[in-house]
């Protein structure tokens, strides 16, 4: 099996797979590993209307896809409540694991 030919952007997380054993040496990746706490740092920060967790549960009952939500989660500022009795009301809603977890990850920024 063959792939295509891809560029990554700078900064870009990407998930890679591979079908057999296949050995790394750490050494190559540590000038160009940056600490989580750096990364997020100099990545360009959401703007627009901060999103709430009713938007969120709103947005899914209209059928907008995870991918779409998390996209939107990550673009604008964060104003989400994620106590039990909040998350119960997401989920409730709805609203996937995944997306929870992208608005929990968005409270941390």
């Amino acid at each position: 099996m063959h792939g295509k030919d891809i560029t990554i952007p700078k900064g870009h997380e990407a998930t890679c797979y591979v079908n057999a054993d296949f050995k790394i040496d750490p050494a190559k990746f540590a000038a160009a590993t940056t600490p989580r706490s750096a990364a997020l740092a100099s990545a360009p920060k959401p703007s627009g209307k901060a999103l709430t967790n009713q938007d969120v549960i709103t947005l899914k009952s209209v059928g907008f896809t995870d991918d779409l939500l998390i996209a939107k989660i990550k673009a604008v500022p964060a104003a989400y409540k994620i106590e039990i009795d909040n998350l119960v009301a997401l989920k409730k809603g709805g609203v996937s694991d995944a997306v929870i977890s992208a608005m929990i990850d968005a409270t941390r920024r």
